[in-house]
């Protein structure tokens, strides 16, 4: 944005001068015309390359050398992307083989069995806490009395007591809905007997209600349970994941360069792309990022970065810390991009307002080296950022910067009698450039009114440098924009003055270095004429 000095507008009310004009009237109750003459800044401000792109983009190195400098995330994958519980639904039933006459809270049945979640890519669990979880149960008793289901998770604990369900179900055709949740539950995935992996241990038992009377249980009647384990998201995995390979679609992340700049025969020095990755996954990964597309939505142009260095990369795996606060010991893989070792130049050049990217990961690529322990957290993962570095040092036929100024007419009502006036564009330039201008007036929809400067009385010279191109003193300048019956219409219905303006480089110059202290002052003044009405 247009960083402003003092961005409000003002326009000093003409009746402070009225006072004292009308000191000297000579004609009393009587009208007297006055020609009163008003000067007043609307708007002032520094015009720098940071305030298109934003200061925190920004960085200067120890030679005062500007460099556009941000970090962008790429791609994010998390636990579940790595394992995946899938939703798991039980048939249990007890239909009774004979008939006879029960009494109430008698027990009919009972069974304890294990349950195989079958990952796949040959995965072992052994252990895991549970975030969220949820057992749903469609129950049909089929009796003539109600039955006492009792459903018992052995294998997930929470302070050391088993997960477990109690329902009186009653009789008829209707099934009985309930659901449970389990979360905060451990689970332990080896089985009965501690020698299995991916499997759980539950039982259920079967009672004639307290509630009930005695009765006869026929052949064929019973209790029906389908129960189902849905959405477990796990705060926290053990085992091994398997030996996998995950694919990244297609995406795409916006970056930094802005649409406010436009260049022509764009040229850098030099740039760097550091692809920082973060594993927080205890499994060692191999990386492929098979597309990275540098896109500028605004030219609808596109370049794919070739880099050998993007291929095969390895990704060591985290260890944990020890400490339940803060438990993992992330690893970091940095993969260094420059002009030397791709055509990054290009990439950069395109001046990309988004950048794609696709690829693959392989986890555990020499298969299960852990011993059966990689880790996984929820909310941790695999981060892949993309840090750009490009040093303001480049060459162009010209650049375009545009941003918009507010302005606040405290009494639009004046310019109802403004004879005639002017608008004062007072510039300092300080740029190793010289400078085209414009003003243009927008209303509330940022719709263009009017334009303000002549094609011929635009223009600053580039400020005085050395024969470096180095700026050594600025060149100061007044453009001028006169106003008009129109002119005046259309400043009363503005909101905004948009400026564009184009910086143009010297004919085959060296590389341009832009400085941190570059810049141009820009303080816009307004001078009219006002025809006021005294009563004497």
């Amino acid at each position: 944005m247009l960083r402003n000095k003092n961005l409000s507008v003002v326009f000093f009310s003409f009746f402070i001068s009225l006072s004292s004009i009308l000191f000297f009237s000579c004609k009393k109750n009587g009208v007297a015309y006055w020609d009163v003459d008003l000067v007043a800044p609307i708007a002032r401000g520094t015009l720098n390359i940071k305030n298109f792109f934003g200061d925190s983009l920004f960085q200067s190195d120890n030679s005062h050398i500007l460099h556009l400098k941000f970090s962008r995330k790429v791609a994010d994958l998390k636990v579940d992307t790595l394992v995946h519980l899938k939703d798991t639904t039980i048939n249990y039933s007890f239909i009774a083989f004979f008939t006879a006459t029960v009494n109430p809270n008698t027990m009919l049945f009972y069974k304890s069995e294990e349950i195989d979640f079958q990952i796949p890519n040959d995965a072992r669990l052994k252990y895991g806490i549970v975030r969220e979880g949820t057992l749903k149960v469609k129950y049909l008793n089929t009796t003539r009395q109600p039955l006492l289901f009792k459903y018992e998770l052995t294998s997930a604990r929470k302070n050391n007591v088993a997960f477990s369900v109690t329902e009186i179900i009653p009789p008829g055709t209707t099934p009985t809905y309930k659901q449970y949740k389990f979360d905060g539950y451990t689970l332990d995935f080896k089985g009965q007997n501690g020698n299995k992996y991916n499997t759980i241990v539950h039982s259920f038992t079967v009672y004639t209600a307290p509630n009930a009377q005695p009765d006869t249980i026929f052949f064929g009647q019973g209790i029906t349970a389908d129960i189902s384990y849905e959405k477990i998201i796990p705060d926290y995995i053990e085992g091994y994941f398997g030996q996998q390979e995950i694919h990244l679609p297609y995406d795409s992340a916006a970056i930094g360069f802005s649409k406010t700049l436009e260049t022509s025969n764009f040229q850098l020095n030099s740039a760097s792309i550091n692809f920082r990755i973060i594993n927080d996954f205890g499994v060692d990964i191999q990386g492929n990022l098979d597309t990275v597309m540098s896109i500028n939505t605004y030219s609808n142009s596109a370049v794919l970065l070739n880099s050998n260095a993007l291929k095969n990369i390895n990704i060591n795996r985290a260890t944990k810390t020890g400490n339940w606060t803060n438990p993992i010991n992330s690893t970091t893989t940095n993969i260094s991009i420059t002009t030397s070792n791709s055509n990054l130049k290009a990439f950069i050049e395109n001046l990309p307002n988004y950048l794609g990217y696709s690829g693959k990961i392989t986890v555990n690529p020499q298969g299960n080296i852990s011993a059966t322990n990689d880790f996984a957290y929820y909310n941790t993962g695999l981060r892949i950022f993309a840090d750009i570095d490009v040093p303001l040092i480049f060459r162009a036929n010209y650049f375009k910067l545009q941003d918009n100024l507010d302005i606040n007419f405290q009494n639009v009502a004046q310019l109802n009698n403004v004879n005639e006036g002017k608008i004062f564009f007072n510039v300092s330039n300080n740029y190793p450039f010289k400078v085209k201008m414009q003003g243009y007036l927008l209303d509330e929809n940022n719709t263009v009114l009017d334009s303000l400067l002549l094609s011929t009385n635009n223009t600053i010279e580039m400020a005085f440098t050395n024969s470096n191109n180095d700026v050594i003193s600025p060149r100061n300048a007044q453009l001028v924009a006169y106003l008009n019956k129109s002119t005046i219409e259309h400043l009363k219905k503005s909101k905004k003055i948009k400026i564009v303006s184009y910086f143009y480089l010297p004919p085959s110059p060296p590389d341009i270095v832009i400085y941190d202290n570059y810049y141009l002052d820009l303080v816009i003044t307004v001078d009219v004429n006002y025809r006021t009405v005294s009563n004497n």
